[in-house]
């Protein structure tokens, strides 16, 4: 069977438990899996999984729920920080532009021309609420927190607060 990159499959450890996860790198021979929680990169056969039916779970009552990312991908630049570019978007419309240049501080935001003159602020202004929620104090650069999250952490199921928590951005 083929895989390909996000797709949800299973299989079973040594012991015997089914465990979930989502195709990272696919293919029909060989094909790496993050594993449900995001942490643990797992790569083998094709043959040794199954494609599955599990959802990723969602954080109950995120401030950030109308808000997505798509298109990520890994740029050439420098590398300080990893370069990307992005599409953010609200209530499933484009509206945002995202990028890095791996130079170091942080992400550079550019609104679409179809999109709303305040979108940028209410971007700011919604991921910080996002950060309050989840137990951060002051937070600064919540965006660039939150589109770090929402691209490389939600979709392996691991939660907003866990995410908040693990980082010590509590303090």
């Amino acid at each position: 069977m083929k895989f390909k990159k996000g797709d949800h499959v299973e299989w079973k450890n040594k012991d015997r438990t089914i465990e979930h996860g989502v195709v990272e790198k696919g293919g029909s021979k060989k094909i790496t899996v993050i594993k449900l929680g995001g942490k643990i990169v797992v790569t083998g056969s094709a043959a040794c999984f199954r494609p599955s039916s599990f959802t990723i779970p969602l954080d109950p009552d995120n401030p950030m729920a109308k808000w997505g990312v798509r298109n990520y991908r890994v740029v050439p630049g420098h590398d300080d920080l990893e370069p990307f570019v992005c599409i953010i978007t609200h209530d499933e419309k484009d509206v945002i532009r995202a990028r890095q240049d791996g130079w170091g501080g942080p992400n550079l935001y550019e609104r679409l021309s179809c999109s709303p003159q305040d979108i940028e602020d209410r971007l700011r202004a919604e991921s910080k609420a996002w950060a309050q929620y989840y137990g951060w104090k002051d937070p600064i650069e919540a965006e660039d927190c939150w589109l770090y999250w929402a691209a490389k952490l939600q979709p392996y199921g691991v939660m907003s607060k866990e995410y908040i928590d693990d980082n010590n951005l509590t303090e």
